[in-house]
């Protein structure tokens, strides 16, 4: 395993990794016609946007196996919602389900993390679907909820829960 800084030749990888981990996860738990209609080639053109843009302020991790596919992947930076006192936000964090369960959730965010702190931030926001069973990974790790709110995915609202982290740097004093 391998976790490194994602480059645009990765964004097919991720592309699937995200939709993929989206369908086997949230299963389920929200409808499978928003499921279904995830698209690779939207996805991988999101994914070039998002790694390209320097102006976003924010940093994406792939995962590669021993094969260098790309079997999972984080991306995190700047908190845009000013409502919530914290200064990052760690925005995704999917892995392939045949490589959950190995540490590699931990290891990745762990490396997020020293990459916030190096850019000089303080504080964290992650928003978690509320009903998925990975929310007590965030609890584990030291987040504490600070807030549920309502999103919407195709026609059906869904409740995220919102875990802050005052001091980021205690989710490096996490082990695995």
């Amino acid at each position: 395993m391998n976790i490194r800084m994602a480059e645009i030749a990765d964004s097919d990888g991720i592309a699937k990794v995200h939709v993929d981990a989206w369908r086997e996860t949230y299963s389920g738990l929200i409808c499978d016609d928003y499921l279904n209609s995830l698209s690779y080639a939207e996805k991988t053109e999101k994914w070039k946007g998002i790694i390209q843009d320097a102006t976003q302020l924010q940093i994406t991790l792939v995962i590669e196996n021993e094969l260098k596919n790309i079997v999972g992947f984080a991306c995190c930076g700047i908190n845009k919602e000013k409502e919530y006192p914290y200064d990052a936000d760690l925005h995704a964090v999917y892995i392939l389900k045949a490589y959950q369960n190995r540490g590699y959730g931990s290891k990745i965010t762990k490396v997020a993390v020293k990459e916030l702190i190096n850019l000089g931030y303080n504080s964290l926001i992650i928003w978690a679907l509320k009903d998925n069973d990975y929310c007590r990974f965030y609890e584990k790790i030291g987040g504490i909820k600070v807030k549920e709110r309502l999103h919407t995915y195709g026609n059906q609202e869904v409740k995220l829960i919102g875990y802050g982290w005052e001091n980021i740097s205690s989710i490096l004093k996490y082990k695995d």
